[in-house]
């Protein structure tokens, strides 16, 4: 009778353990994310650059092909950034974003 006890219990604690394991590497851990993403209020057309607010420090980017949003590659830090951009029109406009605006892009 104890054996059987035993045996269950070392039986589900030995499965128990590979499914942590399996579940732990699918985590998302938010401090490894690096792409985040932003939207636009209307489509622009370019965009010449993009840097933090507080000091200037450019950040890499690319823009949709709908020109819907801002995909910011190395937004490594919170922080409010400053963009300039062409709209459809082709005059040059500042996009102001705050932190709060700026969203990780998932892992697909």
């Amino acid at each position: 009778m104890y054996k059987s006890i035993l045996f269950l219990f070392f039986s589900s604690l030995f499965c128990y353990s590979f499914a942590q394991t399996d579940i732990d590497s699918k985590i998302f851990h938010p401090e490894d994310q690096k792409k985040h993403q932003f939207y636009l209020d209307e489509p622009i057309q370019s965009i010449e650059s993009i840097e933090y607010m507080d000091d200037g420090t450019p950040i890499k980017f690319e823009l949709s092909k709908d020109g819907e949003t801002v995909y910011l590659l190395d937004y490594t830090r919170e922080g409010s950034i400053k963009a300039v951009a062409k709209d459809k029109n082709g005059e040059t406009k500042e996009i102001l974003k705050s932190k709060c605006r700026i969203d990780p892009v998932l892992p697909s």
